[in-house]
């Protein structure tokens, strides 16, 4: 079964779709990725960009949107949605001109957050296909009790309004920035799958000493490009002996005390010489059952 994954607008949610309308499914030679469709999502017609194809060879009956993707923004839910068909010529126009009305939205929008003094920053704007619905996207620190500016959009343009918060990663992802090293922005040049970015990436790489406002981006986390050489750090953790275990050296038996990860060096605590720093292929983990065996 082909699985098309589209969205409406880089920081939208992903849809995902698999047959056309009247049940007909989805064949590979279909679309291309970058292709746009035009597509029922519930009682709205949207054109939407594919960004990713996939062949699901599970049982045709099962519905997409019980297949589990690796994208955790992907749509997952059972609202009604198809493909109508591939996006032509009259219909990117189409779209296209209602992009050049996008300053007046915003301008409009910007003048009603200012009027009831709201704390949230306008990003963008979307108007679906059909013109039933226009999709604000913002970023806020706090939670915003924005019910009475959804109420007067909703007078002014005579439209369903949809209000979408982002967060401050993806605002860059879309505007982009320059970077602590002083090139633009990973996420906004070349990563499009962040993955996760963790505290324990800082542990391994042993730069916690640095503080956490050196080692965050321009969106306040933790920067992407820590996760470039994980990989590589988790190799040499893998085969250093654990802190605290118990090794031989040339000098003894010891305890390790502390390891250099990138040098490769393990300090050991023994008995009569104190500690020693040893190269990681100069000491030997002690293999606790056999000593156990052995007694």
């Amino acid at each position: 079964m082909i699985i098309l994954l589209a969205q409406l607008a880089p920081w939208d949610k992903i849809q995902e779709f698999t047959q056309f309308s009247g049940g007909k499914l989805i064949d590979p030679n279909d679309f291309l990725v970058g292709d746009f469709i035009v597509a029922k999502i519930g009682s709205g017609i949207d054109l939407l960009k594919i960004v990713k194809i996939e062949n699901c060879e599970e049982d045709k009956s099962i519905s997409a949107s019980t297949v589990k993707k690796e994208n955790d923004d992907i749509e997952e839910d059972f609202e009604l949605k198809f493909v109508l068909h591939k996006a032509s010529t009259e219909d990117l126009e189409k779209n296209q001109k209602k992009l050049e009305s996008k300053n007046e939205l915003l301008e409009k929008c910007n003048s009603l957050i200012r009027k009831y003094k709201l704390s949230m920053k306008l990003i963008d704007v979307m108007t679906s296909y059909d013109g039933g619905r226009i999709t604000f996207a913002f970023t806020a620190n706090n939670r915003v009790d924005f019910r009475n500016l959804v109420r007067d959009l909703a007078k002014e343009f005579h439209k369903s309004i949809r209000l979408h918060q982002l967060g401050k990663r993806q605002e860059l992802e879309l505007k982009g920035d320059v970077g602590p090293c002083g090139n633009s922005l990973c996420c906004f040049s070349f990563l499009k799958k962040l993955g996760n970015v963790g505290t324990e990436l800082i542990f391994d790489q042993q730069i916690a000493h640095r503080g956490i406002d050196r080692l965050s981006g321009v969106c306040g986390r933790l920067k992407c490009c820590l996760a470039y050489e994980e990989e590589q750090y988790k190799e040499i953790i893998n085969k250093m002996p654990p802190i605290n275990s118990m090794v031989n050296t040339d000098k003894g038996r010891g305890r390790v005390v502390s390891r250099q990860i990138l040098k490769q060096i393990i300090t050991v605590g023994l008995e009569n010489e104190g500690l020693l720093d040893f190269p990681l292929d100069q000491v030997k983990l002690i293999d606790k059952n056999n000593e156990s065996k052995k007694s």
